[in-house]
């Protein structure tokens, strides 16, 4: 069976996302991981809300790739 780089992009698109709101959230004043939504962080007024927005989109984009792969595989 040929081996598919494309179904990488699963984890990857869970690493980027994992990675990126502990990343972003230290850019919020006063973010408690525990008592705060992960939605605050990209909310309108955040100092945060543009890169959330770009991280959001490139896990989007990981997860379309591996719905391809996961898409071809089955078939």
């Amino acid at each position: 069976m040929k081996r598919s780089y494309r179904l990488l992009f699963g984890p990857l698109a869970g690493a980027i996302l994992g990675f990126g709101i502990a990343g972003l959230a230290l850019l919020i004043p006063g973010y408690s991981h525990v008592h705060q939504t992960v939605s605050e962080i990209g909310e309108i007024g955040s100092p945060a809300r543009v890169p959330f927005a770009i991280m959001l989109c490139c896990v989007a984009a990981c997860i379309l790739v591996f719905a391809s792969a996961v898409r071809d595989l089955s078939v």
